[in-house]
């Protein structure tokens, strides 16, 4: 107790961020302190998207990343995190 801080944190629900939020009365600027992680959804690596793979051809399953046939019962696995659901899911 006693100190104060220069920032508040605001948790928005939309996909895209506003420039800026008015709290009592004055005008704030939004900083992101969350950068986005770009994964592409083609070869499942990240730093890219996938109209930008340097790797067009190389198609990957859009739910574990592994090269097999479409109806193989595969596993979820997020290429950004590793753990058990499908890159960008938001769950």
């Amino acid at each position: 107790m006693g100190r104060t801080s220069r920032s508040v944190l605001i948790h928005f629900m939309a996909e895209e961020l506003p420039p800026s939020v008015k709290m009592f009365g004055i005008f704030y600027a939004v900083v992101n302190d969350r950068p986005k992680v770009e994964a592409c959804l083609n070869c499942r690596q990240v730093g890219h998207r996938r109209d930008v793979c340097p790797l067009p051809n190389r198609l990957t399953c859009s739910s574990c990343g592994q090269k097999h046939p479409e109806d193989y019962p595969c596993t979820p696995q997020s290429v950004i995190c590793g753990d058990v659901h499908t890159t960008g899911d938001r769950a």
